[in-house]
């Protein structure tokens, strides 16, 4: 399978049609300013003076304003939900080895996934299908299961988007809950900490188990703090 954003790729072929490339930061951090040499500075569509999220900052914003339906973007830790998050958007990250990563530059080959953004779950879940598929090539996926997936993704008999596009859809999944240097900082305040217990209350009620302080170990030394607050 040829991915549809390797560098080979082939601007000729009829069944390729790109709408536009985004801008990204060179730097792939989402600590960045969304600046790049190439693309110039991004910007918050909504506030202008508003941190954008960084990373794959571009394809969030090509989405909050309507420019594409299903902008594309990669994820080593966080670069495609937390510029969803800035700009008011879905950012899904699926799990490794569903995606294509071939003629991603690695960070972390056991991180490394290509997302997609959009306007709601469904969007972006419609985004994955096409750019899903088995990646021989990369070698964490064939030792972490991660193609366990290819069976439901493989042609158009279950394309992604209809495995989330039901209330039951999340029934039989487990969801850890580490809250030292992750979670615990929305504990500090009380809307954050109330959306994020109706939210695992919704979880619970779809069917899917739900276990709290599944923290790292040695999280205090191995997560910055505020990293992911």
């Amino acid at each position: 399978m040829r991915s549809p954003y390797s560098y080979d790729t082939n601007p000729d072929d009829p069944r390729l049609i790109i709408w536009g490339r985004t801008s990204a930061n060179l730097i792939v951090v989402y600590s960045a300013e969304g600046y790049s040499s190439h693309g110039g500075q991004c910007r918050n569509p909504h506030n202008l003076a508003e941190h954008l999220g960084g990373s794959s900052c571009g394809s969030a914003v090509a989405a909050s304003v309507s420019m594409c339906a299903f902008p594309i973007g990669t994820e080593t830790d966080g670069s495609v939900t937390h510029p969803a998050d800035h700009n008011g958007v879905v950012g899904l990250k699926p799990s490794l080895g569903t995606t294509v990563c071939r003629g991603v530059i690695p960070e972390s080959r056991s991180l490394d996934v290509v997302g997609a953004f959009g306007k709601t779950v469904e969007d972006a879940a419609a985004a994955v299908t096409p750019i899903a598929g088995d990646d021989e090539k990369n070698y964490w996926v064939w030792c972490n299961g991660g193609l366990r997936l290819r069976h439901v993704l493989s042609g158009s008999e279950t394309p992604y988007e209809s495995l989330v596009s039901k209330m039951d859809s999340p029934k039989g999944a487990r969801f850890g809950m580490p809250w030292k240097q992750v979670w615990e900082s929305a504990s500090e305040k009380e809307y954050p900490y109330n959306m994020l217990m109706k939210m695992l209350d919704q979880i619970r009620q779809a069917g899917a188990e739900v276990y709290e302080h599944t923290d790292f170990p040695s999280a205090e030394e191995i997560i910055s703090p505020g990293l992911w607050g």
